[in-house]
């Protein structure tokens, strides 16, 4: 049975500084991520409530996030990135939340930036960042498996824009639609839980709105330290979730071929001696077995 410590919650509602008076919390899913919560945390303006759901972490995630101001709400096991999200969004009684990763940090003004343009066009679901990392703009994520593009790829807004869908390093949710259709889908423990909940919101009539004057830095993969093991487990998350939300949406899942893939792609490790990419090649063949 899954237990869970959750702190005593104050019922205010944290209101964004220059955002018109619109209540925004933050939610932030931490397993092992003590390099970088606290800054995750430190980026978000004075007065705005962060809630941090903790995955049984081994380190002081915890610790680190009391210290910078968080409220956490910790479990005594990994329940994955979809249910611990919608674990804290349930605890959220404002008009927005911003689901933001650990390793991600907003730089100035981006989230008064992104409720002002939530505000701006009402129908807006979710809201989504201009990323960077240290080497600067990272590629603005146009496709996916359920939004495959077979075109030239199309330029990167330079305004406010609508778009088929979110990165969720850093995404701000109206609170009604995400609470509309359900949170995200549980049945993803890891990946694509992006692209599952922009496809859905769409569906159910609301618009996606990518503002890059709003900035967010973001080093991927960086909220847990990258072992081997780890490497393992993420590649084989990422291949199970793609098959279930292939399978979802009615869309094709070869096994056949992802298997030879697999095998490809451990034989080309072994023999260059890369270890991370042998893990990632055993964590899908682990993904296909189970499968």
């Amino acid at each position: 049975m899954f237990e869970v410590m959750v702190e005593e919650f104050s019922q205010n509602h944290p209101v964004v500084p220059g955002s018109g008076g619109h209540a925004v919390s933050v939610v932030l899913v931490t397993f092992n991520s003590s390099k970088v919560v606290e800054r995750a945390i430190r980026s978000v303006p004075s007065g705005v409530g962060v809630i941090v759901v903790d995955n049984a972490s081994s380190d002081d995630s915890v610790a680190l996030a009391r210290k910078a101001g968080a409220q956490c709400i910790c479990g005594d096991r990994n329940l994955g990135f979809t249910r611990a999200s919608n674990l804290g969004a349930s605890k959220c009684n404002g008009e927005f939340i911003l689901f933001m990763n650990p390793d991600a940090a907003l730089r100035a003004g981006a989230l008064e930036t992104m409720v002002a343009t939530a505000q701006r066009f009402p129908d807006a679901g979710a809201v989504a960042p201009r990323l960077f990392n240290d080497s600067g703009r990272l590629p603005w994520r146009y496709s996916s498996v359920l939004h495959p593009y077979d075109r030239s790829a199309p330029p990167e807004p330079e305004a406010a824009s609508c778009v088929p869908l979110l990165t969720g390093a850093a995404l701000l949710c109206r609170a009604s639609a995400f609470n509309s259709i359900g949170g995200f889908d549980e049945n993803i423990f890891l990946y694509h839980d992006d692209d599952d909940l922009s496809l859905r919101l769409t569906r159910a009539g609301w618009s996606l709105i990518y503002e890059p004057e709003a900035e967010v830095f973001h080093v991927s993969g960086g909220s847990s330290p990258q072992s081997l093991r780890l490497l393992r487990f993420k590649a084989r998350e990422r291949l199970v979730s793609r098959k279930y939300v292939l399978k979802k949406y009615g869309l094709g899942f070869d096994p056949d071929r992802e298997f030879r893939k697999a095998v490809k792609r451990l034989l080309i490790a072994i023999l260059k001696l890369d270890l991370k990419r042998v893990a990632a090649a055993m964590g899908r063949l682990d993904a296909l077995k189970n499968l």
